[in-house]
């Protein structure tokens, strides 16, 4: 499974190192007692969410933050995200028995996504981690796609 992993972070991220928490993240929670991406994902959520806003802020220095917030929110959603890590076929990665196909799909995709981000950062900093999330995450095109078809609604604070 390592080296599987190995190639996938590889071929899909330009990660050409491995560290056992790779296997981690894309451990599917399908019991309390096993070890699982739920931490992981924790922190790569608000890695995720930090440097979506950061990018936003610096790119966008007219936009009043109602529209910041509107932008960032979309591109934060569980739809927005689980359809980028589907882009990478992480959804044949996962580990872990009854892995939902339907409706938890997408929690569960987006959680090993998050997770790993949470892990990048966890071993090279924000600054790779972020890195990655304007290469692999920002992309308005997609953004303005999914809340045509009405998969992701954004509202304004």
């Amino acid at each position: 499974m390592e080296d599987k992993i190995k190639t996938f972070l590889d071929e899909k991220f330009d990660i050409s190192y491995y560290d056992p928490r790779f296997a981690e993240a894309l451990k599917h929670k399908y019991n309390d007692t096993d070890s699982n991406n739920k931490r992981l994902a924790f922190l790569g959520d608000r890695v995720i969410s930090l440097a979506i806003r950061e990018y936003y802020y610096h790119n966008n220095p007219t936009d009043e933050t109602g529209k910041l917030t509107k932008i960032c929110s979309g591109m934060e959603s569980k739809a927005y995200l689980a359809e980028k890590a589907r882009k990478f076929e992480l959804d044949k990665m996962l580990i872990g028995p009854n892995i939902p196909r339907d409706e938890g799909e997408d929690k569960t995709i987006t959680e090993a996504f998050e997770a790993i981000i949470g892990v990048i950062y966890l071993i090279q900093g924000f600054e790779k981690a972020m890195a990655l999330v304007k290469t692999h995450i920002i992309d308005e095109r997609l953004l303005n796609r999914l809340i045509k078809e009405g998969r992701i609604e954004v509202n304004e604070d």
